[in-house]
């Protein structure tokens, strides 16, 4: 599944490279515009981004609805992830006692290696 991310251009910083500033979540990323360039960016503007690069532009409009919408599914992600972590943390057993581990562990190479040797 590919993700993008509504992004406004803050500033050409290299035209001749289809280098943009952009914001996206109160992040400034350097993103690439060449496939929205013949459209002409200016600052302002909003993209959706993925992997770095401007998808195409879009308007203010579903750019807003677009993050409203991103940030209902990742309420709702955290929500979700909160219960089953939850859930997990009540059924799970409690640790073993500090040290009691190591009465279980095999012995080491060494040891058994002097012990055939006696």
């Amino acid at each position: 599944m590919c993700l993008g991310v509504p992004g406004q251009i803050i500033e050409v910083v290299d035209a001749e490279k289809f280098l943009a500033t952009v914001e996206m979540s109160d992040a400034k990323r350097t993103i690439n515009i060449a496939l929205v360039d013949a459209d002409g960016i200016a600052p302002g503007d909003w993209v959706l981004v993925h992997a770095g690069f401007a998808l195409n532009k879009m308007t203010a409009e579903d750019a807003l609805e677009a993050r409203r919408i991103l940030k209902e599914m990742s309420d709702a992600y955290a929500g979700e992830l909160n219960a089953v972590m939850d859930g997990m943390l009540d059924e799970a057993p409690p640790p073993p006692a500090v040290g009691a581990w190591v009465d279980e562990m095999p012995p080491s190479p060494a040891s058994v290696a002097g012990a055939v040797e006696r």
